[in-house]
């Protein structure tokens, strides 16, 4: 597939890589809540940085809801069911944070003119191109749920399918958009409705005909409050989908009852 290539966006800021990596760390259980953080020299020699970025980038964690400073006593890895959920928590670092193993398989992967509906979720006009990356995400390689997301073209500039393919698409979306986009990501709207599984999610899952499964539908920001994905989360396995399913979990039931 050939790709039109724009120029590329700039580099995050040094102290914005140093926040992703150390975010990287917490949600891999490196650095586990309640654990003291590592002391400002000791960033310093690790990462050959100075004391002004790993300041910044510590403030940046600490906004996000991963660290809390506390006078006199050091920084320590938040606890995440205490945190003020300002932090944008990846079904990646969730699923490493209970201990499993997060992956995903690539289905598909095109830039398009995207559905008339989502293209005006994410603020662009019609005729913009999106790109379109369909996955399967796993636990401990079990399936788990079927991912359709859709981000702007703009956001990954001078990045062809090919060299997506190649970039981390088995882990984390948001930090592959962290590595081209530099404006983090800092918000969202996240609504998780029940439906009819289709027949692709049926085949998927092995699923009997009519039966209801959840769909989160996810629209993530920047800190300029731009668009960023737009993500079509349907889950074909309740047991690992807790938060989602403990809140929809009558809905489902309801029009399981229904069909």
């Amino acid at each position: 597939m050939l790709v039109e290539r724009v120029s590329p966006a700039p580099r995050p800021p040094l102290y914005g890589r140093l926040q992703s990596e150390l975010r990287d760390r917490i949600e891999r259980g490196v650095y586990r809540p309640g654990d003291l953080f590592p002391s400002e020299a000791e960033l310093m020699a690790e990462h050959s940085v100075s004391r002004i970025t790993v300041r910044r980038a510590i403030a940046e964690l600490q906004r996000e809801g991963l660290v809390t400073t506390r006078q006199g006593a050091g920084t320590y890895v938040s606890d995440p069911s205490r945190a003020g959920a300002q932090c944008l928590l990846s079904f990646t670092s969730v699923v490493l944070r209970e201990g499993r193993e997060p992956g995903a398989r690539l289905l598909s992967m095109k830039v398009e003119h995207g559905p008339a509906d989502i293209v005006a979720q994410l603020g662009l006009s019609p005729d913009t191109d999106v790109v379109h990356i369909k996955r399967l995400r796993t636990v401990d390689d079990e399936p788990v749920f079927l991912s359709d997301a859709y981000i702007p073209a703009s956001v990954l500039p001078g990045v062809a399918c090919d060299d997506l393919a190649t970039s981390g698409l088995d882990q984390s979306l948001y930090r592959l958009i962290e590595r081209h986009h530099p404006v983090p990501l800092e918000d969202g709207e996240e609504v998780a409705t029940a439906v009819i599984a289709n027949e692709e999610v049926r085949q998927i899952f092995a699923l009997p005909r009519r039966s209801p499964v959840i769909r989160n539908t996810c629209l993530l920001r920047d800190r300029n409050g731009s668009p960023i994905i737009y993500e079509e989360a349907t889950w074909g396995v309740p047991q690992h989908s807790t938060v989602i399913w403990r809140r929809s979990f009558a809905a489902m039931q309801e029009v399981g009852n229904k069909a």
